[in-house]
């Protein structure tokens, strides 16, 4: 059986109220150019209950794995990409609603321009009930655009995390995520800049690929002072460094 091409990376912690949601904007995936790696973090509510009986649902290949202590989404993600058989991984949070098409768009993007190792795209926001609150379109769309809205713009993180598919050999010629040097909260960016950095090529589709949700309860709302002073520091660091 030939592997798939595209490994969806799924961390979920403690999210019962949307995962169900989440999972169904999948399921309509029927290629086996696809998988889906779930991974729970140590959730202590019915998310493992519900991600277990919509995966029974699947026709593409999944696999769910199961963590009995919380240790953060990056290690879960790390989890996830050691089990991944596919050539590009493609991320998604557990709380958010990918819009129908959006891995084929990636995966196609990606097989056509073989110089782009990751492709992120824009996001519509929505909150905890779904309801429109406005539209992520400020990821600008080619290479050098990105870098220099970077350089730019200090409060700028030019990718929407959970709409990013990248080539597995991005992440092996970086190493993964770095942790330890006091960014943990803001791994995702300090890989994407270093792999700027290092010459590799980046790429925006100028569509909304997913429905970002603004949940109280997520990293960005309960981390956020923190997480803005790691986003300085990683973006200095990326600005020395060019």
């Amino acid at each position: 059986m030939r592997n798939p091409k595209v490994s969806i990376i799924f961390p979920f912690y403690n999210c019962e109220r949307f995962i169900e949601e989440a999972l169904l904007s999948i399921q309509y995936l029927s290629s086996k150019d696809f998988e889906i790696i779930a991974v729970n973090d140590g959730s202590t509510d019915r998310s493992v209950e519900i991600a277990a009986n919509v995966l029974r649902g699947f026709s593409i290949d999944y696999t769910l794995i199961s963590s009995n202590r919380r240790q953060g989404c990056f290690s879960a993600r790390i989890k996830a990409m050691k089990a991944a058989r596919g050539r590009y991984w493609a991320l998604a949070d557990a709380d958010d609603v990918n819009i129908e098409g959006r891995f084929e768009k990636q995966l196609n993007f990606l097989e056509n321009n073989r110089n782009v190792y990751a492709c992120g795209g824009w996001a519509e926001k929505i909150d905890e009930n779904g309801k429109n609150i406005g539209i992520m379109d400020y990821p600008p769309q080619n290479n050098n655009e990105i870098i220099n809205k970077i350089k730019s713009d200090p409060t700028c993180n030019p990718f929407i995390d959970p709409t990013m598919m990248i080539d597995k050999d991005l992440i092996y010629c970086l190493d993964g995520y770095r942790t330890g040097w006091g960014c943990d909260l803001v791994a995702d960016m300090d890989l994407w800049f270093r792999g700027l950095k290092s010459g590799f090529i980046f790429h925006n589709i100028p569509e909304i690929l997913i429905k970002y949700r603004v949940n109280p309860m997520g990293n960005t709302r309960v981390h956020q002072r923190e997480m803005i002073k790691q986003h300085v520091k990683v973006r200095n660091e990326f600005i020395k460094g060019i």
